[in-house]
């Protein structure tokens, strides 16, 4: 039996209204929340559908679909929908051909490419008319049936686009032809339950198989038990990952790299970080604005009477920017209702993974296991980031002595924040390690795995290690010369 399948309610709603479009029928108020056995919802329903055309729509849509992203699989599948042109899907060109080998790939009887029977009638009988004509009636005959022979080459590319404009209207007439006189073997739930098991692949990105027990689904209503939240995001990853679950909540991504660069106070302190990122990493000024600066407005916009959660890591990379937002927070007068969200630390071998390794349960339980920040902490949190940017390493080192969850490996990072000073050849603790490292390997990727197992405490994106080893091969360069 497979194990049970964890979702949020929100993930869950979408998963049932897909349910309700493919069976046509509502789904059942206990499969709504808490628990839901995957395998008795199957069953009823099936049983509930008050079409049998539509159970075979459900078998027969996605059986086509496989074969026909298997048979032309430069189509995305994303794009193949009810409305999908089938002009598009199959050219004219090459759509004999690829019926005929969809045809061989399937038990179900196709369409026909050519007109209607009683299209075809009609047809006949207008060129029986213009042959005639065209002995008595030349005038009129001639153009009739000659005109009709030239259009004949046409026949199939026309009666094609007029009777089946798009994906849906191809898969009704499919269905018409072939349910229910030729089911074959879905009246014992077989191929529903293999149609089933594909659209539950789809929808929550699993691999199950249809031979086996289909898994237990445990819901959550993370928002009915929160409320209203706004998560601050460390990276586009997690991002994507909670977009991924329909995690609930508002999202603002921290896309700035505070643990690298100047971060003086100047008059323009945003106009010196978009140098920076401009010399450092090639992006444009305008990127900077659209990527940085509309999440921070954002984040000074975010409601008053909703918890702020900053989902920041134990690494020097993201605390740096955490001790930014929340002197930044602190500076646009937001000091209440803001927590910090820890990783779950699983194993010591994962430390420094982070949220990387987090599906729904564990960030559940991070969001659960939030801290409240107080206005206390709220001023040390912006104490820290005023220290960093005046570089006041020894009044740093002194705040990071605490023992204070909410500042879980604050001094960890300081520490590796003063082993970045260069040592008597220039080079500080992240350039020396690369250095050892490169004796050894001499491709970016392994280089950059190494870097990460070595010195997980920095937090290093595969940018900031390019960076460094660009910096290092430059002042290699200049002792040269």
């Amino acid at each position: 039996m497979s194990s049970p399948q964890h979702l949020e309610s929100h993930a869950w709603r979408q998963i049932l209204h897909e349910l309700e479009n493919a069976f046509g029928t509502a789904i059942p108020e206990e499969y709504l929340n808490g628990a839901c056995d995957l395998e008795q919802l199957l069953i009823t329903l099936s049983n509930r559908s008050p079409d049998p055309g539509k159970q075979g729509r459900f078998v027969i849509q996605h059986e086509l679909r496989q074969e026909v992203l298997e048979l032309i699989p430069s189509w995305p599948s994303e794009h193949l929908t009810d409305t999908t042109a089938m002009t598009a899907l199959f050219p004219s060109k090459e759509r004999k051909a690829l019926m005929q080998q969809l045809q061989t790939r399937i038990d179900w009887k196709l369409p026909r490419l050519g007109l209607p029977i009683w299209a075809q009638t009609v047809w006949g009988a207008g060129m029986l008319i213009g042959f005639v004509l065209q002995f008595i009636y030349p005038f009129w005959g001639m153009p009739l049936f000659w005109g009709g022979m030239l259009l004949s080459f046409q026949v199939e590319k026309i009666a094609w686009a007029f009777q089946y404009p798009t994906w849906a209207a191809w898969i009704d007439r499919t269905v018409a032809i072939n349910w229910p006189a030729l089911e074959m073997g879905a009246a014992d739930g077989e191929r529903v339950r293999v149609a089933f098991t594909e659209l539950c692949n789809q929808v929550l990105e699993e691999s199950l198989d249809p031979r086996d027990h289909f898994p237990v689904i445990q819901i959550h209503d993370l928002e009915a038990e929160f409320g209203q939240q706004t998560h601050v995001l460390h990276g586009d990853a997690l991002r994507l990952t909670m977009e991924r679950i329909a995690f609930p909540g508002a999202r603002i991504v921290m896309r700035e790299c505070m643990a690298v660069g100047p971060v003086q106070a100047w008059a323009d302190f945003y106009q010196g970080r978009a140098d920076f990122i401009h010399a450092a990493y090639h992006a444009d000024h305008g990127k900077y604005a659209q990527w940085v600066m509309t999440e921070l407005e954002k984040l000074k916009a975010a409601p008053a009477d909703v918890d702020i959660n900053l989902w920041f890591e134990d690494d020097l990379f993201c605390q740096a920017n955490l001790w930014f937002l929340i002197h930044f927070l602190r500076q646009n007068g937001r000091t209440a209702g803001i927590y910090r969200v820890l990783p779950i630390i699983v194993s010591e071998d994962e430390r420094w993974s982070g949220f990387g390794n987090h599906d729904l349960p564990l960030l559940e339980q991070a969001l659960q296991a939030r801290i409240l920040l107080i206005e206390r902490d709220i001023d040390y949190g912006s104490a820290l980031w005023q220290g960093y940017q005046q570089n006041d390493l020894p009044h740093l080192t002194r705040l990071a002595n605490t023992s204070a969850p909410q500042w879980r490996g604050l001094s960890e990072a300081v520490a590796a924040l003063a082993d970045r000073q260069p040592d008597a050849e220039g080079l500080g603790r992240p350039e020396r390690i690369l250095k050892a490292i490169l004796a050894e390997h001499t491709t970016f990727e392994r280089i950059f795995a190494e870097f990460s197992a070595r010195a997980g405490v920095y937090g290093y994106g595969d940018l900031q290690v390019q960076a460094l080893l660009d910096g290092m091969q430059a002042q290699y360069t200049k002792q040269g010369e």
